[in-house]
């Protein structure tokens, strides 16, 4: 069955209002709830794209489908050859013959049932295979949308934000270690830098221990704790196609800005990316 976006849209906005309704009797802020619900939007519209696009492969190979019939596609070869799509060709190339042989008869409007015997396997292992090539696609789908090709080290990649910080990195652990490797440091000309901690209390314990200075010597400043760039709220947003390495906890499509292409690493990894402009073993600066 396709996916259909407005009833998807439809179930999703009863769910986040039963949930809204819970968390108003718990006693849970406005303000909280609006960040949750951003938080829980971005995630669905996140998935959304994903179902769309793999839609939109379904329906491509409906298309080659409707072309085949005409060009009289009927190998694996010729399957190949078909392909205009680069990012489903790289999928499919690496993909061995019999599941290959399979997609090409599910082209041809044979069902499972008739495509068992065919190919030597049964339903289940052919379900099987086809869970596979759609992981497959999905990996290349993620790929393409970094900008990554599959194997490329991520040592030396050029990076465009740093984010410290989030409920779940922005401690006061987390600010001592990033201060230990950028003490004595430059923050990279080409890096833009969020540090947030995660509450006022860490935000007092930076002050205390005096890592403040340490990072302002560095050329580093310490903005309001607050969510911040782990779910782009205000203006804390990373532009399409720009890459920022974050020690937040999640790294879905857009979810610290649309388009925008998240590493997820640990302080150390941030802070050393944040004075070299590029990803780099944190070991290699202590």
């Amino acid at each position: 069955m396709a996916y259909n976006h407005g009833r998807e849209d439809r179930k999703w906005r009863i769910w986040k209002e039963a949930e809204e309704k819970l968390l108003r009797e718990c006693g849970v802020d406005e303000a909280t709830i609006e960040q949750i619900r951003m938080a829980d939007r971005a995630d669905f519209n996140s998935n959304r794209r994903f179902y769309r696009w793999t839609n939109d492969v379904a329906e491509y190979l409906e298309d080659m489908a409707d072309r085949e019939r005409q060009a009289e596609v009927n190998t694996v070869a010729e399957l190949l050859d078909e392909i205009e799509s680069e990012n489903l060709y790289q999928v499919l190339v690496t993909v061995d013959g019999r599941t290959l042989k399979i997609v090409l008869l599910k082209m041809q409007g044979y069902s499972t049932k008739e495509i068992a015997p065919l190919v030597h396997l049964t339903t289940g292992a052919i379900y099987a295979r086809l869970d596979h090539l759609r992981k497959k696609l999905r990996k290349i789908l993620y790929i393409s949308y970094m900008g990554f090709q599959p194997g490329e080290p991520l040592l030396g990649k050029k990076v465009d934000y740093v984010f410290l910080g989030a409920c779940t990195n922005g401690r006061i652990e987390d600010f001592r270690a990033f201060a230990s490797i950028v003490k004595g440091r430059r923050k990279a000309e080409n890096v833009v830098a969020w540090l947030v901690p995660g509450s006022w209390m860490v935000d007092a314990q930076i002050r205390e221990e005096g890592l403040d200075k340490i990072l302002e010597e560095a050329g580093f400043a310490i903005r309001q704790p607050g969510c911040s760039a782990c779910l782009a709220m205000n203006d804390d947003k990373v532009p399409a196609g720009k890459y920022a390495v974050s020690t937040s906890n999640r790294n879905f499509e857009g979810r610290q800005g649309p388009g925008s292409r998240t590493l997820l690493a640990s302080p150390l990894v941030a802070a050393a990316a944040a004075v070299t402009g590029v990803i780099t073993d944190p070991r290699t600066l202590i």
